[in-house]
């Protein structure tokens, strides 16, 4: 399906093609209720006819509008037409990380910065049950204000059940277009079998995304779809410091833990992943970034010093107050006169 320019799906009017992918067609569209620009995907899904599909699909929509993070586009509405269902989406004006990639390695500080925000999607996402399924750096973008905002929670889980729910062979369709199951070359070992996902896939993903942000190469290479499947299911990737041999140590271990094949042996939850990062940024006294992008370094810097003094001058002024109290208890004894002034 193409829509022209001015084509009107209810309160929708299509502006212009954005892309299109195994998740979809997506559209800048205008909300002529709201006034606004936002993005609308037509998700490849047959099933609207099915009374049970529906109640199905707008619970998981629910669910998906109702994270709330700056890290997480947002879901607006869900709309029928022609047989196909769309999401109705906050429009993210940036960049994606693929295409950041595209242009070379990403310098430590910036990838740190940006898997920090993806760590606290995760959590975010994680913690109402809902899981990616499909984290890879081109479902990422950098914003014009320097944060990174992860796009499209939850879509796979939709056009999986969807295909699961009718006997119209989309599944397979679908998955030889590297969309269900994930995009090969990023998903995690456990999704590349077929078993049954959690956060922790999302954990490995985003191993995934970091290792190629530093390094400027995919962790995972093949020539085939067989082969980047082997490769995810039994190859190590090569060091990040074989690979970019400034990467500090610490950045190394975080990536490589994330990377475990046995999901029991990786960070388990999404805040471990995003402490951990935080963790590194201070211990490597990498200056995080403002709202426009900005270092904040001095401010910060400026900032911890003035928090250090009042503390201090807090808990001295906290020792004077109880020794004060302390010296009303016990009052001094009033001396007896010596011999000399006896005399």
């Amino acid at each position: 399906m193409s829509l022209a320019p001015g084509t009107g799906l209810g309160a929708y009017e299509i502006i212009a093609a954005l892309g299109a992918g195994g998740m979809g067609e997506v559209y800048r569209a205008r909300d002529t209720r709201l006034n606004r620009d936002v993005a609308l995907k037509i998700l490849p899904i047959w099933g609207i006819d099915d009374p049970d599909f529906r109640a199905r699909f707008k619970r998981e929509a629910q669910a998906l509008a109702a994270l709330n993070s700056p890290h997480i586009a947002a879901i607006h509405d869900v709309i029928d037409f022609d047989g196909h269902q769309a999401i109705i989406m906050e429009l993210v004006l940036g960049t994606t990380l693929l295409d950041v990639i595209a242009r070379g390695p990403v310098p430590v500080r910036l990838a740190i910065g940006y898997a920090i925000d993806i760590s606290e999607a995760l959590r975010v996402a994680h913690g109402a049950g809902i899981v990616h399924r499909d984290l890879k750096p081109a479902n990422v973008v950098v914003t014009e204000s320097g944060f990174a905002k992860v796009l499209d929670f939850g879509i796979a889980k939709l056009v999986v059940d969807e295909a699961t729910a009718t006997d119209r062979g989309t599944m397979t369709a679908v998955t030889e277009d590297h969309a269900v199951l994930g995009t090969i070359g990023y998903m995690s070992p456990e999704q590349a079998e077929g078993q049954p996902l959690d956060g922790r896939s999302d954990i490995f993903c985003l191993g995934v995304v970091l290792h190629e942000m530093i390094s400027g190469r995919r962790a995972f290479a093949g020539d085939s779809a067989a082969a980047l499947l082997s490769a995810v299911l039994r190859d190590q990737p090569t060091r990040l410091r074989m690979l970019a041999p400034s990467t500090p140590r610490s950045v190394e271990r975080c990536v490589t833990r994330c990377l475990e094949k046995d999901r029991r042996r990786r960070y388990q939850h999404a805040a471990d992943v995003k402490a951990a990062l935080e963790d590194i940024r201070e211990d490597l006294e990498l200056p995080a970034l403002t709202a426009d992008g900005r270092d904040v370094s001095t401010s910060k810097t400026t900032a911890t010093i003035r928090t250090r003094v009042l503390r201090t001058l807090a808990y001295a002024a906290a020792a004077l107050t109880a020794a004060f109290a302390l010296f009303s208890l016990f009052p001094s004894p009033v001396q007896a006169p010596t011999d000399a002034y006896a005399r």
